[in-house]
């Protein structure tokens, strides 16, 4: 329950503030006097933006803070959200001149999401404009879910129904890049086949040029390696024959000359070799043979190595394997992305097997009380000078589900017997919508378990008997809890516990601020005359502003 509203530097405000008290809080102004900054003000509370220039000394901060009796139910939503609870809590926003705002609930800094939940806990209200937003469909389903008190399934849903979103998308750009990949796989592969295909061997380019050189020269190679041959020891002055002669002078003259010995190991060792070298020779000679066929197949490789290190832009048969190697390894790695892709596929289901069910479970609970509501809000409607009023909601499952779910709730209204049914927003006029909203609230603010409910000129449009049946309406409903009304009907007025005027006020023709006054007996009486007969306050009007107070 509101227990003091404090406002300063706020539009038109320099410092107000207000004491409410138990049961019904009515608030009366001329127009334009300011009864639209206090719910501006208690909207700050609520958790919305500021929006546009709020101070009104530019240089000083502004700042809104309700203090609000609080039930101790609400103990663990207040730990819950690492807030101290406190019997009497403060809810306070501070708008500073750089445009930076803060919030703290208890003194301890939150930010609007945290508000708006505290708020939401404490006080419900009702703006001007919310007779519009009937015609939303997101609002019509906010207030069968407050009915419904499906809060919880609409927050599980809605994080199945993100974690659904973001799993389409993730999977939509796999599968464009997919669609990508699939061709540059075609051409990997081919390289990839084309390269292994040819079993590429470190060095073989090398060895099978000089190969080659060797074969197209076997004849000329045999050729001379047998004349070596034929040299070294297959004729009668042959180098070895030759050499082994001068081995055996040399071996006579070593007993009783020295250097005979020297020179007689060094022709040694060269008999030696020479003797080695020649099998060596003739062994070669013998394996080198024209072989046209081999010619061929080494002619054919090397085009094949220099084919494929022209296409791939390379200099080795080495640097050709490197690329082979890191094709099979991109082959790899877009195996493994087909089972990403594969594996997402998968999660896409669960995700949206699992958004479904919970679709299916809010839907349910949301149906389930839409019967059980239009019935309380027909009752009402028709205590409020519509007897014959019929309302009813209807369920119609959305062409595509969206964040909120796949419901929409259509609000029908009839006023009279004989007439049908239509949508509420196109047939109903300002006062029955008027009547309309305020029948919702009644029948919300028993459901709800808030200490406090404040309406903003819900009493747009209607005027005598109908703003009786109203104010009748309200004074029950301030007996449950406690009721903050704007209005600017007498009959409303008259059935306040507690009345405050909101006044503009010049100062020294520079300014214009707005006060906030709570009105004693005598001041009420004048008050609600001045609403009867305007600025004119006949003896007539005061008495009937005293009859409408008894």
């Amino acid at each position: 329950m509101f227990q003091k509203l404090s406002i300063r530097n706020y539009i038109l405000i320099d410092e107000v503030q207000v004491q409410f008290g138990t049961g019904l809080n009515v608030i009366t102004g001329a127009t334009g006097a300011g009864k639209s900054v206090l719910m501006g003000a208690l909207a700050l509370l609520s958790g919305q933006r500021a929006e546009g220039q709020v101070l009104k000394n530019p240089d000083e901060k502004c700042i809104v803070e309700l203090e609000v009796k609080v039930d101790s139910s609400l103990k663990t939503f207040f730990e819950t959200n690492d807030i101290e609870f406190e019997p009497i809590s403060i809810l306070r926003r501070e708008i500073h001149p750089n445009g930076k705002s803060r919030s703290f609930v208890n003194d301890v800094p939150v930010n609007l999401k945290v508000m708006e939940d505290v708020a939401f806990k404490l006080f419900d209200w009702h703006s001007q404009h919310q007779n519009l937003k009937i015609k939303q469909s997101s609002y019509r389903l906010q207030l069968i879910d407050d009915f419904a008190g499906t809060h919880a399934l609409l927050s599980n849903y809605k994080t199945l129904w993100e974690e659904y979103q973001n799993t389409i998308q993730s999977l939509k750009t796999l599968e464009q890049k997919n669609a990508v990949l699939s061709q540059e796989t075609e051409f990997i592969q081919f390289q990839f086949d084309q390269l292994d295909k040819a079993k590429l061997q470190a060095g073989e380019l090398e060895v099978l040029e000089q190969e080659l050189e060797t074969l197209n020269h076997a004849e000329e190679i045999k050729q001379a390696l047998s004349g070596a041959i034929m040299l070294l020891s297959e004729n009668e002055n042959a180098i070895i024959s030759q050499l082994s002669s001068i081995e055996t002078q040399l071996q006579k003259l070593a007993t009783y000359y020295p250097n005979a010995k020297i020179y007689l190991d060094r022709i040694s060792q060269n008999l030696i070799d020479l003797k080695d070298l020649s099998p060596d020779i003739e062994q070669d000679a013998e394996s080198i043979e024209y072989d046209a066929q081999r010619i061929l197949w080494i002619d054919e490789r090397l085009a094949l190595l220099h084919d494929l290190l022209r296409k791939h832009q390379l200099d080795s048969v080495e640097a050709l394997i490197e690329k082979r190697n890191q094709l099979d390894q991109q082959l790899q790695s877009l195996g493994n992305f087909e089972f990403e892709l594969s594996e997402l596929r998968k999660k896409k289901k669960m995700a949206e097997e699992q958004w479904f069910s919970a679709s299916e479970q809010l839907s349910i609970q949301r149906q389930a009380i839409a019967k059980e509501l239009s019935q309380s809000i027909e009752s009402t409607i028709q205590q409020l000078g519509i007897p014959k009023a019929v309302f009813s909601i209807e369920h119609q499952t959305k062409e595509q589900a969206d964040a909120l779910g796949k419901d929409d709730f259509l609000f029908k209204f009839s006023a009279n017997i004989g007439q049908k049914e239509d949508d509420l927003s196109k047939i109903a006029s300002g006062g029955e919508q008027s009547r309309i909203m305020l029948a919702i609230k009644n029948v919300w603010s028993k459901k709800a378990n808030l200490s406090s409910l404040v309406l903003d000129e819900i009493d747009t449009g209607v005027s005598g008997e109908i703003a009786h049946k109203m104010a009748v309406l309200m004074q029950a409903m301030a007996k449950h809890r406690q009721l903050i009304v704007i209005t600017h009907l007498p009959q409303i007025a008259a059935k306040g516990d507690h009345h405050f005027k909101v006044e503009k006020q010049e100062q020294n023709n520079k300014s214009t601020i707005t006060k906030v006054f709570a009105l004693n007996k005598d001041e009420r009486i004048l008050e609600i005359a001045g609403l009867l007969s305007g600025e004119n306050i006949s003896p007539i009007a005061i008495e009937n502003a005293k009859a409408l107070m008894l």
